[in-house]
């Protein structure tokens, strides 16, 4: 049996893929919202979904791309409260970083899209790499004392 999951299934597949699948565990799927049956309209809907997805994530990447050049040499700046030694008290996230990158930009940076190893803890000026799919770049984040 072919089935199309409507999310992912461990052991199976991920969202979007088109699977065969023995035909109890199937109609279980199916059931139980986690699937379509994959017929010839469903998979030409699936392969429609799945070109409109290409083309929102390259034109997603493109914005990213043309937001962090607009950023140039300009380095985003966060505040946060550091002891008199500049250490943070709470370490600067990705969640944070993408959500500073994007008020000063206009453009949603998803957090999949920042590279930081470890959180940054330290005041001063740290560059981090920002990646898609067909681009990678870095911006300059500037931490300062609240």
């Amino acid at each position: 049996m072919e089935i199309i999951l409507l999310e992912s299934v461990a052991k199976v597949g991920t969202k979007g893929a088109l699977v065969k699948i023995a035909s109890g565990y199937g109609q279980f799927l199916i059931k139980n919202g986690k699937a379509t049956l994959g017929t010839a309209k469903s998979k030409v809907a699936l392969e429609k979904a799945t070109k409109d997805n290409i083309e929102t994530l390259a034109k997603q990447a493109k914005d990213i791309e043309n937001a962090i050049e607009k950023i140039g040499k300009d380095s985003v700046v966060l505040k946060s409260k550091a002891s008199d030694k500049g250490h943070l008290f709470e370490g600067m996230s990705v969640a944070k970083i993408a959500e500073t990158i994007s008020k000063k930009t206009g453009v949603q940076i998803p957090e999949s899209a920042i590279k930081l190893e470890n959180p940054i803890k330290e005041v001063g000026e740290h560059k981090i790499g920002i990646i898609t799919d067909s681009w990678e770049g870095t911006v300059t984040i500037s931490i300062e004392v609240e």
